[in-house]
Order: structure tokens, then C-alpha cells, then sequence
């Protein structure tokens, strides 16, 4: 079931300028699953996309529908604590996120149902993700994830969102992953976004250090210029969730539990 899936990563944004800031890297595996990396571009260069919010969530939809055998990485939570799911089970949470009217009406349920508390789920204390799924600096990348990804591509089954339910062999993948949690389990975790020579520094490090580890193979001067260029770790971050996405192919035969079917699992392990 896993040999000719093709990683994407996604690293994901709820703002209003989207398609500016979703960075979308595409691989290829070899014999050894080194990922080869074929192309990473921004949300807005997608076919009939845009800067603005609904049009690259809508083209970046068409991507995953129109790729039945790709697997995509994405950061954003694929589901909320059991605790606030007031006792649904994933379907009937996901079948119901349309009640949720704008992203400020999803954040203020969850904080209500919490009791002002910020929980994480099992798999966020596992893999160290940073922020609980509606933090103030996340809530509109949860939203618009779920919103506009996961749930429309669920309900016309053109997806299977994996650790919640099974993959289906002629549907495009949906994998939860965290770039910073990835670094964090390669003692890679340091200040790399930002234009100062450190983070730049620090960026360049980082694909070093993903090449002579043999995750990535060595990308093109293009390629590898523009992962370390770009100051805000976009792209760098799309290549590591592609990685991360690659990865999850050799994981899917390992246990389940019961919570990561209900709130979802984040696949961080390369």
C-alpha cells in the first residue's frame, strides 16, 4: 500500500493574504526514501490561484483532489481534544465543523468548552508541537485547515485524513505534521526565521544538515537558495513537512490508538 505515493509538503496559513504565505513543496522518493525534491512554490503559483484567501485555499483543494496518489504533509491540527469534542467521535466532528461560521466563532466555542484552558491533545504532548489548536497565534490555521481542507475534501471523499481513518488506496493522503516538532526530534530546533545573518545561517544549516543525514537529497543551487533565502521559513518548513509526509509511508503499519483515531496524530519521526 505505501511504494508509489508521491510527498507534498504544506506549510499551512489561515490569513487573509494566504496565498502568499502557504508554501507547498513537492517530492519524490528513491530507492533508499531519500526524498527528492521536485519543486516548492507558494500557495498564489498554483493553477487559477491567488494572494488572496479563498482562491488558494480552493486551488490548493484542487491539488490534493486532483492528486490520488500523492500523500500531503500538512501543519495544521486534523482534529481538537476529546475534550471539546462533547463526545463525538472524528466523522461526527469533522461532518459537523460547518456550524463553526468564521474562524473568531470557532476559537471562542473551543475556549468556551475548555473553560478558558488551552489543552493539547496526547499527540501535542508527544511530538512538542508549540501551540494548543486554538492558541491566538494558530486558531485561523486550525480553522481554515479543517474548514476549507479536511472537511470538504472528506465529505466528497476525495481525501482519507490518516490516523482517523483508513487510506484508501485511490484517494489522496492527509497526514498531520509540525515542522517544529520534527526539528526538535533532530536537536535542529533553533532560531531560523527571520532576516538576520543568524537565521539565515541557521536555515542554511538546517538543508545541510537534512542532506548529510540523508533525508533530502541535495536540491538544486535554485532550489537550495531559495530554502534558505526565503526569511520566513516557509518553504524550508513545506520541505521538512514533504519529509515528514515521505516518512509517515514507512509508519502506517505501526499501532493506532484509540485517541489518535478521535483527535488525530501527528506524524513527526523521520
Amino acid at each position: 500500500m505505501t511504494p508509489k505515493r508521491r510527498p507534498f509538503g504544506i506549510d499551512f496559513s489561515g490569513a487573509r493574504l494566504a496565498g502568499k504565505a502557504i508554501w507547498i513543496a513537492e517530492g519524490r522518493l528513491d530507492g533508499r526514501n531519500r526524498v527528492e525534491l521536485v519543486d516548492c512554490c507558494p500557495a498564489s503559483a498554483l493553477p487559477d490561484s491567488g494572494a488572496d484567501r479563498a482562491l488558494a485555499l480552493a486551488a490548493l483543494r484542487r491539488l490534493i483532489a486532483g492528486t490520488p496518489d500523492g500523500i500531503f504533509g500538512c501543519d495544521f491540527p486534523v482534529g481538537l481534544p476529546r475534550a471539546v469534542l462533547e463526545g463525538a467521535d472524528w466523522k461526527g466532528f469533522i461532518g459537523g465543523f460547518h456550524r463553526h461560521e468564521h474562524a473568531e466563532a470557532f476559537r471562542e466555542n473551543c475556549r468556551r468548552l475548555a473553560k478558558g484552558k488551552e489543552i493539547r491533545r496526547d499527540t501535542d504532548r508527544i511530538a512538542k508541537t508549540p501551540f494548543c489548536a486554538w492558541n491566538l497565534r494558530l486558531y485561523r490555521q486550525t480553522y481554515h485547515g479543517l474548514a476549507d481542507i479536511v472537511a470538504p475534501l472528506h465529505r466528497e471523499r476525495l481525501a482519507s485524513v490518516i490516523s482517523v481513518e483508513p487510506p484508501h488506496p485511490r484517494r489522496a493522503w492527509i497526514v498531520e505534521t509540525c515542522p517544529a516538532s520534527v526539528l526538535k526530534r533532530l536537536d535542529l530546533y533553533r532560531s531560523y526565521k527571520g532576516r538576520s545573518p543568524s537565521a539565515r545561517s541557521m536555515r542554511r544549516d538546517i538543508v545541510t544538515a537534512l542532506i548529510e543525514r540523508g533525508y533530502l537529497l541535495s536540491p538544486s543551487r535554485s532550489q537550495r537558495d531559495r530554502l534558505i533565502e526565503d526569511q520566513g521559513g516557509d518553504a524550508l518548513d513545506s520541505v521538512i513537512a514533504c519529509l515528514a509526509a515521505g516518512a509517515t509511508l514507512r509508519q502506517l503499519n505501526g499501532p493506532i490508538g484509540e485517541t489518535d483515531r478521535i483527535e488525530g496524530k501527528v506524524f513527526f519521526e523521520l
